[in-house]
Formats: C-alpha cells, sequence, structure tokens
C-alpha cells in the first residue's frame, strides 16, 4: 500500500516510500511466548494455583506484605479464578 507520492521542491517525481505497519496493526498481531505476572493478594494465592498459577520468588517491602507475584504456567490466555 502507498500513502502518496513524494516530490522534490523543483518537481521531480520521486519514487513513492512504502506504508509503514501502523500500531494498530502491530498490536492485533499475534505473538508468541507471552509471560504473564501478576499480583495477588495472599488471601487469593490457592484459587490461583488451582487453576495454573504458580508463585515466584518472595517478594519484600510493601508489595510482598500485601500480595504475592505469580506467573501464568496454564496453556493459552491466562484464566481468572471466580470470586
Amino acid at each position: 500500500m502507498l500513502h502518496r507520492q513524494y516530490g522534490s521542491l523543483r518537481g521531480r517525481l520521486m519514487t513513492a516510500k512504502p506504508a509503514r505497519t501502523s500500531a494498530i496493526e502491530a498490536a492485533v498481531t499475534p505473538v508468541e511466548d507471552v509471560t504473564y505476572y501478576r499480583y495477588v493478594p495472599h488471601s487469593r494465592r490457592a484459587s490461583y494455583e488451582a487453576i495454573g498459577w504458580l508463585s515466584t520468588a518472595v517478594l519484600e517491602g510493601h508489595h510482598g506484605y500485601w500480595s504475592v507475584l505469580m506467573i501464568w504456567a496454564g496453556d493459552g490466555e491466562p484464566q481468572e479464578p471466580m470470586k
């Protein structure tokens, strides 16, 4: 697809530039080997583990006080447990 033809100020015609991939096209292109992480409150840890999430290293500071960092180990898109 060509956007338009580019010419110089003197009127010489140059070849058209090829179109670039738009940000929208790039955003909807499937990506393989994606890793999903999620902060999960300690009270919901067991329900996330039951559907395929795994705990990562222990968090320090205020993040570790409230939640645990988990990684999706299941197939496909990450799942959410029922509330």
